[in-house]
């Protein structure tokens, strides 16, 4: 595998994006190479040609691989560091209070054992919760569809991942915000491997010049994600 000393994440996903202009480039190239049932003349070249090109095929996709890989691993977190994190970081990108609540479950679902972190404004949450914060079961539909601001279940695996390859994973998709801390967490990875995830993820919330995608914090408007697809379906 070719040895290259990347420095930022943008520079890892411009070298994927030209291995797939590459591998395209190459299939291509192979499936015009024909090779007829009597054709003599030339036949050995065209088989060594075709041998050749699948040979950089293969080395395309395991570099690919390699690379995708990396990116989630650079963006994989314990998810009580990663709850943690992402409390603050809604708190700085909206302009106010975010919190969290453990072991939340959903009151339609009786029988389900799967527990999930909720992360909430602390308005809304007063507003779902009123002044029992220790209820844990709420109707998941009916919290979704009264929150005023950005919310989101974080589901209980051990670890949770940020990027899925290039992009945000289907968990935070809806959180283009998390974009630029992606890309700063991936970028440290690669400028300093020996430092632990907390700190990373503390560097994001301590970078007072990270630019954050724009969000209004003006009373006028509505700010973050109603999300209405992240929760489990009542059954």
């Amino acid at each position: 595998m070719e040895n290259i000393n990347f420095k930022t994440y943008d520079e890892i996903v411009q070298y994927l994006d030209s291995l797939d202009t590459m591998y395209n480039q190459e299939s291509k190239e192979l499936n015009d190479i024909t090779i007829g049932v009597f054709e003599l003349k030339g036949k050995k070249t065209k088989e060594d040609q075709r041998r050749e090109i699948k040979k950089r095929l293969i080395s395309y996709v395991k570099t690919y691989e390699y690379y995708d890989k990396f990116l989630r691993d650079a963006t994989t977190f314990r998810r009580q560091d990663i709850v943690r994190f992402l409390v603050y970081y809604f708190s700085i990108v909206y302009g106010k209070k975010y919190v969290s609540l453990n072991g939340v479950s959903d009151k339609g679902q009786y029988y389900s054992v799967i527990s999930y972190d909720l992360i909430i404004s602390e308005k809304d949450l007063e507003k779902v919760n009123g002044n029992n914060n220790e209820n844990k079961i709420i109707d998941f539909k009916e919290l979704f569809d009264s929150c005023d601001d950005c919310c989101l279940l974080i589901g209980d695996s051990l670890k949770i991942t940020l990027l899925d390859g290039k992009n945000l994973s289907s968990d935070f998709e809806d959180f283009p915000e998390l974009v630029n801390a992606a890309k700063i967490l991936v970028s440290l990875k690669l400028s300093h491997p020996e430092m632990s995830d907390q700190k990373r993820l503390m560097t994001i919330l301590n970078n007072t010049c990270l630019e954050f995608n724009a969000v209004s914090h003006s009373d006028d408007n509505e700010v973050g994600h109603k999300l209405e697809k992240n929760y489990p379906d009542n059954k």
